[in-house]
């Protein structure tokens, strides 16, 4: 009994401890927006990516995306903006990372499959 209680406290600690995430965040952005500006609305997306010999959020060799992050980056900004009938974002904040499920694909294949995620979020602007 005393070996299933140890067993299961451990199950837990490791779980705490595997339960965040590695995040970069950047807020308080402004892409293509001058100082007048009428709101049109607020936006919130995710672009996932996956990388090859690396880690999702850090250097790699490969990456199966035929996009670098920024450059999804900007496109899902650029859509956001488009479907609003704007003509940019202000207070934009980006989240890249890579969360618990991601790392523990990452450390299964010893780096060779690497998920990243990317939250994006702001207000669409028209100038």
């Amino acid at each position: 009994m005393k070996k299933v209680a140890k067993l299961l406290v451990a199950a837990v600690v490791l779980m705490v401890l595997f339960a965040s995430c590695t995040t970069m965040k950047v807020e308080g952005l402004s892409y293509g927006a001058p100082a007048n500006v009428e709101t049109l609305g607020e936006f919130n997306t995710t672009v996932t990516g996956f990388k090859l010999l690396g880690s999702g959020a850090g250097t790699t060799l490969v990456n199966i995306r035929s996009n670098a992050p920024g450059d999804d980056i900007e496109e899902a900004i650029q859509d956001e903006i488009a479907k609003l009938g704007g003509n940019g974002a202000v207070d934009v904040t980006i989240e890249y990372g890579a969360e618990f499920l991601d790392m523990l694909l990452t450390s299964v294949t010893g780096n060779v499959y690497a998920p990243y995620t990317i939250k994006i979020s702001g207000t669409v602007v028209k100038y």
